[in-house]
């Protein structure tokens, strides 16, 4: 899928010229190969290992590491959460709501039907098909504020929801 978000990537920057992109692999020791695509595409990138402060700015931050996504959420715009675009089930597409940001996924979240239907009723955040579609939602949200703001206020009234129900299911038990 690496493949797809650097199309889509790509095409964004079209419109959104300082878009930055934080890449995070499901598995670390795949970071070669990613840094690899990375290349290949003449897209400039830095390891996560390799960050300093000293280190020259790069669109791209590839995450080699465990245990850091989580926290990066509070710096995205938007989130594309992978293993969503080919049939692979998908990860956990919850994870960024925490931090108000607006996921996207592909149509291959088998594994996470309940959250995508959750997420697209609550507006937010969308399922993609393509780059194409990837690449206009991550455009629409950087750039254009009423849209951005209404995925965070969607988010933020999901979340209070979600508080209630689990503190009604709590009481329950």
């Amino acid at each position: 899928e690496e493949e797809i978000v650097c199309v889509a990537f790509l095409k964004a920057r079209e419109k959104v010229r300082d878009l930055a992109l934080i890449l995070a692999p499901r598995h670390p020791k795949r970071a070669p190969e990613v840094a690899a695509l990375l290349a290949a595409r003449g897209i400039g990138f830095l390891r996560r290992t390799e960050l300093s402060p000293s280190s020259p700015t790069q669109p791209v931050l590839l995450l080699d590491t465990v245990g850091e996504l989580s926290g990066l959420f509070a710096l995205a715009s938007a989130a594309f959460v992978g293993g969503t675009l080919k049939p692979f089930g998908g990860h956990n597409l919850l994870e960024p709501l925490p931090f108000l940001v607006p996921v996207w996924f592909g149509p291959g979240h088998a594994a996470q039907k309940e959250s995508a239907k959750l997420i697209v009723d609550h507006g937010c955040g969308r399922m993609v098909g393509d780059a194409g579609e990837l690449a206009d939602f991550i455009a629409e949200v950087a750039v254009d504020g009423p849209h951005a703001e209404e995925y965070r206020r969607n988010i933020r009234v999901f979340l209070a929801l979600a508080d209630v129900s689990l503190k009604a299911n709590l009481d329950l038990i």
